[in-house]
């Protein structure tokens, strides 16, 4: 299973959020030690359809939204 990254602003600084086809596996802190959390070889692909429709719901969010 092949996992996408997009890196994504936010209130609480930028986040990198990590997913597949089917679903989102990690969101990270752009400063954490990456190394924490065992990934399989990331792609970075901002226009991925599951990282662009997690990058809305959290903006929604963030706005008071959901």
């Amino acid at each position: 299973m092949q996992l996408v990254y997009m890196y994504m602003d936010s209130p609480v600084g930028a986040l990198k959020l990590v997913a597949h086809d089917q679903a989102l596996v990690a969101v990270m802190w752009d400063n954490e030690d990456h190394k924490r959390v065992r990934l399989a070889e990331l792609i970075e692909s901002p226009q991925h359809p599951m990282l662009h429709k997690v990058k809305q719901q959290l903006e929604q969010y963030f706005a008071g939204q959901r």
